[in-house]
């Protein structure tokens, strides 16, 4: 066997021993896949997961953003990494990560059913129950998890709600998919996050963004103008609203902007 080949052979391996619940040998054979291949997309995640299956949750977690930093739009990895974080207690990772699924993955029901566990735990029940029925409609059938959340959330006894901050995660899952180019995808999450934070002027630079990058300049300049008077000395955001003034021919009124701003 050739050694291009050996990195991969011996992360087959591994997943068959993962399978079968054996993770320290798991564990051994994608770290000797890592050795052949260091950016072995695969052998990082199942890494990542296997660690902390066997309780090295900082570890694992660990590998697994590495993972995601190679491929950032896989649909298992951001699952993982979400269960991982959830399960360490680090809620609002775990939300991102798993939004960020949902965005790019559209037809996929675990993202969904792991949200809604995630919002049942926080006692956000109409998010919960909004998210179950995205995942009946991918799934009609239902998995045991999905029958047993829809029967939870439906119920009388339910977490009492948790101070969550619902601004800051709909922005940094809009700001994730701008930087995955998703601008589209992006906009729902950050139109979201100034409607809850209006006088987040960082929010309102994303957003304009989002709309620059969609080819939409009227709205990216409406985004960037109200960051600008948010807080005129944002230094991005009289750059960005200049800019697209400019691409639009409107030289005068740009340099008006870069006059203001130096004032």
């Amino acid at each position: 066997m050739k050694d291009e080949q050996l990195g991969p052979h011996r992360f087959r391996q591994g997943r068959t021993l993962h399978g079968q619940g054996k993770l320290a040998e798991a564990i051994a054979e994608y770290e000797a896949a890592l050795a052949l291949a260091p950016g072995h997309f695969d052998s990082l995640h199942y890494l990542g997961l296997a660690l902390h299956q066997s309780g090295e949750t900082k570890q694992g977690l660990a590998r697994i953003r590495r993972a995601l930093e190679l491929n950032p739009n896989d649909l298992a990895a951001l699952v993982n990494c979400g269960e991982i974080c959830r399960a360490a207690g680090m809620a609002f990772e775990a939300e991102i990560h798993l939004l960020l699924a949902t965005a790019l993955h559209p037809n996929a029901a675990e993202p969904r059913v792991n949200l809604a566990a995630l919002y049942l735990s926080q006692g956000r029940l109409e998010e919960c129950r909004a998210f179950l029925r995205q995942a009946r409609e991918l799934q009609p059938a239902g998995s045991a998890l999905l029958r047993k959340l829809w029967s939870l959330a439906h119920g009388s006894e339910v977490a009492p709600p948790q101070a969550v901050d619902v601004a800051e995660i709909q922005f940094v899952t809009g700001r994730e998919l701008n930087r995955r180019s998703r601008w589209g995808l992006a906009l729902p999450f950050l139109q979201k996050a100034v409607t809850l934070r209006p006088n987040a002027a960082p929010y309102w630079v994303t957003l304009g963004v989002a709309h620059y990058d969609l080819d939409d300049k009227p709205r990216a300049i409406e985004a960037f103008a109200r960051a600008v008077e948010i807080d005129p000395t944002l230094s991005v955001a009289v750059a960005n609203l200049a800019n697209a003034h400019m691409t639009l021919g409107e030289e005068t009124t740009a340099a008006g902007i870069y006059a203001n701003a130096a004032e």
